[in-house]
């Protein structure tokens, strides 16, 4: 890759130009900011939501663990420890 002159360009654009240049960087600034905060809400909501549900899951998975060994019991005539 070659050198970029783009300081040289910025230091030979009119003062109109400069003014035009920084406006157009500055609003893509904020708006990569906006977009960088906004994955960043998403990543920590998205995170939170995923825990809840693992411990749902996890619940479950126990309850239909204990409804298995109850119906295993039962078929073979063990008496439960429930």
């Amino acid at each position: 890759m070659g050198k970029s002159d783009a300081a040289l360009n910025y230091k030979s654009m009119s003062p109109e130009d400069r003014r035009s240049f920084d406006r157009w960087l500055r609003a893509n600034a904020i708006f990569g900011l906006i977009l960088a905060a906004g994955v960043v809400a998403m990543a920590f909501a998205g995170s939170r939501t995923v825990g809840s549900r693992d411990a749902t899951m996890a619940d479950n998975r126990d309850a239909s663990d204990v409804a298995a060994a109850a119906a295993r019991n039962r078929q073979t005539g063990m008496p439960s420890t429930d």
